[in-house]
């Protein structure tokens, strides 16, 4: 878990840049959202979990109180699993070169209902045949500001692709001229 933190450290503070329909976005990263991408939201039978808010799942990764032990013995790991091996991977979505925007704003998966704009995809590190993605929604349209909402794991890359954008991570600046 604290391999984990680390990889979502680095994002944590800096600015991603995604180029979509003649218009920049500012994807943004911050510890709030960290509890809902690892999917500790699902985690029903652990109180200690279950309780958790954001700053406290951070506070918990880094003294070691939240573990992959712990983890592992709830009855919804399995749901999670995936999403914990594969999550030190994460930043190789900002390697990825694309996302991909959905003409559905909501798709429905098994057990679970997403709402975001915008689909990053990329091939998992750790397994080749599974891809990851990371699901995420505009929070303002004035500021043009992307935030993530979701992260998944799935064994194909079927989703319906419309176009294909371009990523590209720079230093956190003040302001992003339109």
């Amino acid at each position: 878990m604290k391999k984990i933190l680390y990889a979502y450290d680095m994002l944590v503070g800096k600015e991603i840049k995604c180029y979509a329909n003649n218009k920049e976005y500012l994807l943004e990263f911050s510890y709030s959202n960290l509890k809902h991408l690892l999917g500790l939201q699902h985690i029903k039978d652990n109180n200690f979990i279950k309780d958790m808010n954001a700053s406290d799942v951070v506070k918990n990764i880094k003294n070691g109180k939240l573990n992959y032990d712990k983890l592992s013995k709830s009855n919804q790991f399995d749901f999670i699993q995936e999403r914990l091996e594969n999550f030190y991977y994460f930043s190789n979505f900002l390697l990825s070169n694309y996302y991909v925007k959905y003409k559905t704003y909501l798709i429905d998966f098994p057990n679970t209902r997403m709402d975001f704009d915008y689909l990053l995809m990329h091939k998992s590190i750790k397994d080749n045949n599974k891809f990851m993605y990371l699901g995420v929604r505009e929070e303002s349209k004035e500021n043009n500001k992307l935030i993530p909402v979701t992260y998944l794991i799935k064994d194909n890359d079927n989703f319906k692709k419309d176009d294909i954008y371009k990523i590209e991570l720079s230093k956190k600046s003040k302001k992003i001229k339109s």
